[in-house]
């Protein structure tokens, strides 16, 4: 059983925050457990960073963060994004270009096939943003048994 944590970096695929086209529904992938069984593993803390801010005068550009349980089959909602807290994607919301911000920490157990996504909320920005990704720390608790 490991205790160290570890992080992982999970780049944002820019086509979701380009101007247009904006992709309907966009939700990015966060974090994910494989389906070995046996495993478990526990998510501890949720950042997120950008080098190019995306603006939009108009609208919010807000993301949430749900976790997926693959074994029930359901989803409980970790963080709901609003405009100018957290969840933000542009500096109003607390970010600040090149320097990585807590959007989330507890602990989250997950099991074989549970993911955690981000659902996007984006209408047409009118700067699109550039090299967001998410940094998730994380201990694998059990890997396949051991």
């Amino acid at each position: 059983m490991s205790e160290t944590i570890k992080f992982a970096i999970v780049p944002i695929d820019n086509e979701a925050l380009k101007a247009t086209p904006v992709p309907d529904d966009a939700v990015l992938p966060v974090f994910g457990v494989p389906s070995a069984p046996g495993s478990r593993v526990e998510v501890l803390s949720i950042g997120i960073a950008g080098a190019i801010l995306v603006v939009d005068a108009a609208d919010p550009i807000t993301l949430n963060l749900t976790y997926h349980d693959a074994s029930a089959d359901s989803d409980t909602t970790l963080l709901t994004g609003a405009a100018g807290a957290l969840g933000d994607l542009k500096a109003a919301g607390g970010l600040t270009a090149n320097e990585v911000l807590t959007l989330w920490h507890g602990v989250q157990s997950m099991d074989p096939g549970d993911t955690i996504r981000a659902p996007l909320s984006i209408v047409t920005p009118t700067t699109a943003g550039d090299g967001y990704y998410f940094v998730v720390g994380y201990r694998v608790r059990q890997w396949n048994g051991q």
